[in-house]
């Protein structure tokens, strides 16, 4: 089993550091272990964005390296949430992950909770991009069906935003928590999965979605775990490769070289924090 990897991680304009984390361990017990994660914060939080991210980031890596047969993901998630209970319980921040693990059988194990994404290439997808999880927001029925229950409890409440602003062009569904003293919160989630958010809790939800991929032997096989702000990066890689602009045989370094100046090309620099992980995967 070989594992090739090169991460990227850039800050958005006018901020000296970045809210997105990734972490990588290979060790003798356990293959191969990757995660990106994506803090969200409001303007009353106590604690940057980068150091809540870092904190999630290192937790699932504990978690995963004690977890020798990479079989109980959904523990990994409950235990780094009851880390971000005991020491982040006050803060009004969250974050959204997406981690990778490969074992020895060539099983290739993904999870996530909220809107961090899983790439693979695929030449024979639109722009040679195939998406391998489905963002956990209002968007997705299932998500909004789970809800239902709290928000008949009237402890939470579904609201479309962007409707009365006709220069946004845009409406999406967001959640709001009710506090008693001041009514339904003017803060808002539109993802609702992931770490900490104790406001928003239990509507919001640490519960990863998990999947299998029995890797084929002899193939190399390329991924990118991405937070949402890195995800034209990589699509942008993923196009180049497909219509040959890049060489099939770049290594992963080239690849994160490729989207790290994709996300600067604007003289201002990256509009959104970013974090992605390229993967070069050959059993």
């Amino acid at each position: 089993m070989n594992i090739d990897y090169a991460i990227v991680e850039l800050a958005k304009r006018r901020r000296e550091h970045c809210g997105d984390a990734c972490v990588v361990t290979q060790t003798s017990n356990f293959p191969f272990f990757a995660t990106v994660v994506d803090a969200h914060g409001f303007f009353e939080q106590k604690v940057h964005e980068s150091m809540f991210a870092q904190f999630v980031a290192n937790e699932l890596s504990v978690q995963a390296n004690k977890d020798t047969g990479s079989q109980n993901v959904p523990e990994w998630f409950e235990e780094v949430q009851q880390a971000v209970k005991r020491q982040f319980d006050d803060q009004f921040i969250g974050a959204t992950s997406a981690c990778l693990t490969v074992d020895t059988l060539n099983v290739l194990r993904l999870a996530h909770a909220g809107n961090c994404r899983v790439y693979q290439y695929n030449p024979f997808c639109q722009d040679g991009t195939e998406r391998l999880t489905k963002g956990h927001t209002l968007c997705l029925s299932s998500e909004q069906k789970r809800l239902e229950l709290f928000c008949e409890a009237d402890r939470f409440r579904i609201m479309t935003h962007g409707v009365s602003i006709p220069a946004a062009k845009f409406s999406e569904k967001r959640l709001h928590y009710f506090e008693p003293l001041y009514g339904w919160s003017r803060k808002s989630l539109h993802y609702t999965r992931g770490f900490g958010h104790a406001n928003f809790r239990p509507a919001f939800t640490h519960e990863p979605e998990v999947q299998q991929i029995q890797l084929e032997i002899g193939t190399t096989h390329l991924f990118a775990l991405s937070s949402d702000g890195g995800s034209k990066a990589v699509k942008h890689v993923f196009r180049q490769l497909r219509t040959g602009e890049i060489p099939g045989d770049s290594s992963v370094h080239e690849f994160s070289e490729i989207a790290e100046a994709k996300l600067s090309e604007k003289v201002k620099g990256p509009k959104h924090d970013a974090a992605i992980i390229f993967l070069k995967v050959s059993p």
